[in-house]
């Protein structure tokens, strides 16, 4: 009877101890795979940073700057990773690195949006109403429109910093036109206007067509009625117009390519950016065509497919709160 007791005694010691054993190896390999693990990770993170500094000739002025920003990098891919490989959301559109993503979304926000616009109702007067009311829906093209088949489209650059996203769009809508329109059928190069205090446009405003270096007055501009798409694309049908537009969320600044949906993004107007055509993809996702001012590197080449006729009469990111065009 001891002696039988003495063996359960025994074996129960050896499975503590081979228990323990496994236990401590187990969570030995554990802890030892998981340091491996960010070893490789921040052996990944550094090659990547590196390669992301060489596509986008990024340099920092020193190595605490550079540690600091391949963190925020990596921040960012694991947003865009994360993001992409989420097969619960039903997205249109995917992200990507690009040349902000040694940013935090607050630097960003602070330095590549910051459009300033009027919140004032539209002008009443005649000379600033919409010109296109009386088009027929049905006379256009509904399928797909791009102005810049057309030639009617500079060539994208970047903007640079907020100073300029601001002169893009002022307190005035004058101005923003002034600004952001980039023309009528010919190509408009260049753009010189007259910055008064009252913000309002020089009426002699000079803009060079790069075909014949003719001169084209910009008298003045228009208004497209407020939260109406479908206002909106019969002036879109006849010209690219100037639209204010909410940049300040990531996926917005990582947009990479598809149509961009207004579940993320909100309705501040604290971006300048022109529309420039619409069209409609296979499945009948309708769509318009944004020409941003990120640098060919954001987007499809510098440009957005933004989802169009949604429930909302603000219409995606707020394209359609504050819509304007220039009159030739």
């Amino acid at each position: 009877m001891a002696s039988t007791l003495h063996i359960k005694n025994s074996i129960f010691a050896i499975l503590i101890f081979l228990c323990t054993c496994t236990f401590r190896s187990r969570g030995g390999r554990v802890v030892h795979s998981t340091l491996r693990d960010d070893d490789e990770s921040s052996s990944i993170i550094v090659k990547k940073h590196e390669q992301w500094m060489a596509s986008y000739g990024r340099v920092y002025k020193n190595n605490e700057e550079k540690i600091k920003r391949q963190e925020i990098l990596k921040q960012n891919l694991e947003f865009v990773e994360g993001f992409n490989n989420d097969k619960e959301r039903n997205k249109s559109f995917w992200v990507s690195l690009n040349p902000f993503s040694d940013l935090t979304n607050e630097e960003f926000v602070a330095s590549y949006t910051g459009a300033l616009h009027n919140q004032k109702p539209q002008p009443t007067n005649d000379d600033f109403k919409f010109g296109y009311q009386n088009m027929s829906l049905t006379n256009i093209e509904e399928s797909k429109l791009d102005w810049r088949e057309k030639g009617a489209v500079n060539k994208i650059k970047e903007q640079g910093l907020c100073e300029t996203v601001a002169a893009h769009m002022t307190r005035t809508k004058p101005m923003f036109i002034c600004k952001t329109m980039l023309s009528q059928p010919n190509q408009i190069t260049h753009i010189s206007y007259n910055s008064h205090d009252s913000g309002t446009c020089n009426e002699q405003q000079i803009v060079m067509n790069n075909n014949n270096n003719e001169a084209i007055k910009i008298s003045g501009y228009k208004m497209v009625p407020s939260n109406n798409e479908e206002e909106l694309l019969r002036a879109v049908a006849k010209q690219p117009v100037a639209v204010g537009i909410d940049g300040s969320e990531p996926a917005f600044r990582s947009y990479s390519g598809g149509i961009f949906t207004s579940d993320y993004c909100g309705k501040e107007n604290n971006h300048a950016v022109t529309m420039v055509g619409y069209g409609v993809e296979n499945d009948c996702s309708k769509y318009w065509l944004i020409r941003n001012s990120w640098g060919g590197f954001w987007g499809e080449g510098g440009y957005m497919k933004l989802e169009r006729d949604i429930d909302d009469p603000r219409g995606s990111c707020g394209i359609a709160m504050f819509p304007s065009y220039p009159v030739l």
